[in-house]
């Protein structure tokens, strides 16, 4: 009874992650989404933290992990909710006319980086958040991008920093480094300084990953 359970489970989170796949394919399609509206679409349609150009350069790839919960039945006592956590890879190709997706089931190491970097970004922007209240200098802005992570090397390389009124969009390129692996994500955070002290901190500061373009020039 168990294992038909999981396998239920399993079965129902892999049909799960091919319909979001899909939905995301549909929009690049609906879009006529270019490089950095591509980005743009992925994230917005699977939140992937970490969306890297695919080996042949006319697509992207991610790695997401979603999870799936099935009730164990104990044999006397016991049993209960199980969670069963897999890492995908979604990948997506631009043709001269068209985008396609693949997607696949892979070791769950592949996400270690996206969740990684999620984090750190998620760090940042709570520190964003709380500057925002006094002013956010770009001293408040430098310091909020200095705190590593201790499984992973991780580091930010501010490119730039716009102001506009209330509104400051900083885009910055996240390193990670660990055992001879590399990757990096251009990020983009947008702060809005809050005119008292009601307004919550998860709507002072939004990061999001956004293409490389954004972070060429700084």
């Amino acid at each position: 009874m168990n294992e038909h359970r999981r396998r239920k489970a399993l079965s129902d989170l892999v049909q799960q992650v091919h319909t979001e796949a899909d939905r995301t394919r549909a929009s690049l399609n609906s879009s006529h989404a270019n490089d950095a509206k591509a980005v743009d679409v992925i994230w917005q349609n699977t939140r992937a933290p970490l969306i890297t150009r695919a080996a042949s350069q006319d697509g992207f790839t991610t790695f997401i992990q979603r999870s799936a919960i099935y009730d164990e039945a104990g044999m006397v006592l016991g049993g209960g909710p199980v969670k069963i956590d897999r890492c995908f890879a979604l990948t997506y190709l631009h043709t001269a006319t068209e985008w396609s997706e693949s997607t696949r089931t892979v070791d769950g190491a592949r996400c270690e980086p996206g969740r990684t970097l999620a984090q750190a970004a998620a760090s940042a922007r709570t520190r964003l958040a709380t500057a925002a209240r006094t002013g956010l200098t770009d001293t408040d802005v430098q310091r909020a991008f200095e705190v590593p992570s201790r499984a992973w090397s991780t580091g930010f390389d501010v490119r730039a920093t716009r102001r506009q009124g209330k509104a400051v969009s900083i885009e910055t390129i996240l390193h990670l480094k660990k055992a001879g692996a590399a990757q990096q994500q251009c990020y983009q955070f947008d702060v809005t300084l809050p005119d008292g002290d009601q307004t919550p901190p998860d709507r002072l500061a939004t990061a999001r990953p956004v293409a490389d373009s954004a972070c060429a020039t700084g």
